[in-house]
């Protein structure tokens, strides 16, 4: 089935909370978030607070569809000279709020994520593109479409475009998913000084592979 953006529901600062709890239980279980948030009691309330700076960055800076006004399932999508998390544009997500919320020691950890991973994007492209980080279905609604949805309205801009995409996983689970789309793996590691596995997967449009 072909889907258009013009099918979805464009995220604004409004919903940026209620998104951010279909993250919180799409994710709980995620290897990431269980780094970030070791212990389980408090992981949904904390990933909460972080997945709305992520939704807030991607709403100021990218792009962030849900599949309707109930967001079954949303997606953060961002140009390639947007994505980085600079000083100002961290403050302007909440930034501090996150800080206050989370405290310094988690916040660290989640730098020293970041820190590595944004100096492997760059190192491994260095040509336009787009970035999917992250994309969740509420688990709800799991195996009904919903990604599908969200992953083929966007895919489809990209190839009119003739533009490739770019994500991340430390979840082995969404390999295959992501294989099914189009992605393939172009680097696998190992994050240091954590024991979290990571793959860089690209979906180059169309007849330019």
């Amino acid at each position: 089935m072909e889907y258009d953006l013009k099918d979805l529901f464009k995220i604004g600062k409004d919903q940026i909370q209620e998104a951010a709890e279909v993250f919180s239980k799409a994710f709980v279980d995620d290897p990431l978030t269980r780094w970030f948030f070791p212990d389980s009691s408090s992981r949904k309330e904390m990933s909460s607070s972080y997945f709305r700076f992520r939704i807030r960055f991607g709403v100021l800076f990218g792009e962030v569809y849900a599949t309707s006004q109930n967001l079954e399932g949303l997606a953060v999508w961002y140009p390639s000279k947007k994505m980085d998390m600079t000083y100002w544009r961290m403050l302007r997500s909440g930034g501090m709020k996150l800080l206050k919320e989370l405290g310094i020691g988690t916040v660290q950890r989640m730098m020293l994520i970041g820190n590595f991973t944004s100096e492997l994007h760059h190192n491994q492209l260095n040509f336009p593109h787009w970035y999917l980080a992250p994309m969740g279905v509420d688990p709800d609604y799991q195996g009904k479409g919903y990604a599908s949805m969200l992953m083929r309205s966007m895919l489809k801009r990209l190839d009119d475009e003739i533009l490739p995409c770019f994500l991340e996983t430390q979840n082995e689970n969404n390999i295959e998913i992501y294989k099914h789309y189009g992605f393939k793996i172009i680097g696998k590691t190992t994050i240091p000084n954590t024991n979290l596995e990571h793959w860089s997967m690209l979906r180059e449009p169309p007849n330019t592979s």
